[in-house]
């Protein structure tokens, strides 16, 4: 009679472990591939927004402002057709669009834009092609990296980037409900000790919240484009302001500022004992530039070239790269 020829119990065991082990060895480089795949995206989606910056600026003759309001202050540069007649007034502002609505026409989405009508009301709430402009999701605003598909609970698309204010120092603020955060003054300290000239309250970056009172154009950044941040990385689950979308005029681009150091933790929504200064409400902390990728975040400078810059960045040289005009232009580690 044949003798059947099996598997033991005790190989049957062994063959299991050593897949095991080869698995375990297996996923550490297999996350590492998605991971740089992913922040290969990134990169790719901050320089199509550096050449988009230029192309605007090419027919403007001035970057997109960091948010548009209501048009009723006079600009000090020449007025885009967005801020054209009927002029709104009163409360509430009439929110026309951050600066992502602004480079729809130089991502690919020249329809998406041309549905918009900048004269009725608040855009980011418009219908446009059967969904509110809000609920959009524009592949080149996301940075897989962020894990959050676009979207945030409320249905807002969000952008995984911002528009520079500089070196700009926040104060002690929040609103009602999370109070305000020390460390705001304590870095805007830090930022003092730089001696960068020029008085704090100029506009230090290439965008301003308030774009209906300033725009930025070329001629405006005289420490050079290669040594100006543009735009850089920002979380959703890192700020509210982030979260209310990127078509809304408040969505944080012409806010987030080198003055918070990079990749600081205020990613924590719910105040369970911990300071203020790690909620994502706070309005100092929350605005500064952060990642989830190990060790830093991706920045596009004004030349529309891309930069990974760590969190061991000297900390002046990192103001001095918010800064467009400080006179003190700094090689691009």
């Amino acid at each position: 009679m044949k003798r059947r020829i099996a598997f033991t119990l005790v190989e049957l065991l062994v063959v299991i472990a050593i897949i095991g082990i080869l698995v375990a060895l297996l996923l550490p480089a297999i996350q590492a591939a998605r991971e740089a795949a992913r922040r290969t995206q990134c990169v790719n989606n901050l320089k199509q927004l550096g050449i988009a910056l230029h192309n605007y600026h090419d027919t403007h003759k001035i970057f997109p402002p960091g948010g548009l309001w209501s048009c009723t202050a006079p600009w000090t540069t020449p007025i885009p057709a967005q801020c054209t007649a009927p002029v709104f007034t009163g409360s509430p502002q009439v929110y026309r669009g951050s600066t992502f609505v602004h480079l729809l026409p130089y991502v690919e989405q020249q329809s998406l834009y041309d549905a918009v009508d900048f004269k009725t009301g608040n855009v980011h709430d418009q219908n446009v092609s059967g969904l509110p402009l809000r609920q959009h999701i524009i592949p080149a605003f996301v940075c897989p990296s962020d894990t959050n598909g676009g979207l945030f609970a409320n249905d807002r698309a969000v952008a995984n980037y911002a528009g520079s204010e500089g070196n700009q120092s926040k104060g002690n603020s929040g609103p009602t409900g999370c109070a305000g955060c020390t460390d705001g003054a304590v870095f805007g300290a830090l930022n003092t000790a730089c001696n960068l000239p020029g008085a704090l309250g100029l506009v230090r970056g290439v965008f301003y919240r308030e774009g209906h009172n300033w725009v930025c154009s070329m001629r405006d950044i005289t420490d050079g484009l290669s040594s100006t941040i543009m735009m850089g990385e920002v979380r959703r689950d890192c700020s509210t302001h982030v979260q209310s979308g990127w078509a809304n005029s408040n969505s944080q681009s012409g806010m987030t500022t080198t003055a918070i150091p990079l990749n600081y933790d205020s990613c924590d929504k719910v105040n369970n004992g911990i300071p203020d200064c790690w909620r994502a409400c706070n309005w100092n902390t929350a605005f500064g530039f952060k990642s989830l990728h190990p060790g830093g975040a991706h920045f596009v400078l004004g030349d529309a070239s891309t930069r990974f810059f760590t969190q061991n960045l000297e900390w002046c040289t990192y103001q001095r790269l918010g800064h467009k005009s400080d006179g003190e232009p700094v090689s691009v580690p």
